[in-house]
């Protein structure tokens, strides 16, 4: 007598339902990894810390089921790193323009391309700085995710002779930049307990 359960009987994937290719589905999706703190989500990223590469290393060896699949995981560590990034009030994917023109190695460069800015719309730089500082933060959460494309293109072209399939090198970037926010969420929440104490951040 046939089964029918919404497992596969071959690997124990859940079947896809047509309501999880919706928008509410994927909100739902997205609740579920949060959901699951207690097991997939501390696991990958206490793996994540440890030994970066065992997830990528797992992933392509096909144990999916033990760890956060990478792109939810990318995601979830974007939305921990601005949750954080914002508790902190610090930015560091998102400079100030304050930081662009007097604490960078290309400051000089900055303020020649503001003149220009500040000449071409005749306004004046207390005017321009709020409205470059709030433009690049927002710009910043885009940039984070479209900056794995570049780096798991550099990556194939790194490793061309190794003939891996193409997917190995997405795993591998969305992996490494997840690997990355956790640190830079860790660098922010030792800014924010430095506040709390009464130092400077």
């Amino acid at each position: 007598m046939p089964v029918s359960t919404v497992h596969c009987a071959a690997c124990g994937e859940r079947q896809i339902d047509p309501r999880e290719l919706t928008i509410a589905g994927m909100f739902s999706q997205m609740l579920r990894v949060f959901s699951s703190i207690d097991g997939r989500l501390i696991r990958s990223f206490r793996t994540l810390l440890r030994s970066p590469g065992a997830l990528t290393t797992s992933y392509l060896a096909g144990q999916r089921r033990v760890y956060v699949r990478p792109l939810s995981l990318f995601l979830v560590t974007n939305v921990f790193f601005f949750a954080v990034q914002s508790l902190s009030s610090s930015s560091i994917v998102a400079p100030p323009l304050e930081s662009h023109l007097h604490e960078q190695d290309w400051s000089a460069l900055a303020s020649s391309l503001v003149a220009g800015q500040l000449e071409a719309r005749q306004t004046s730089l207390d005017q321009l700085t709020p409205l470059y500082d709030q433009a690049a933060i927002l710009n910043a959460k885009s940039l984070v995710i479209l900056m794995v494309l570049p780096f798991t293109l550099l990556t194939a072209l790194l490793f061309v002779r190794h003939k891996d399939p193409f997917v190995a090198h997405v795993v591998f970037s969305l992996h490494m930049y997840s690997f990355v926010l956790i640190l830079y969420c860790l660098c922010l929440l030792v800014i924010v307990v430095d506040g709390l104490l009464g130092g400077d951040g």
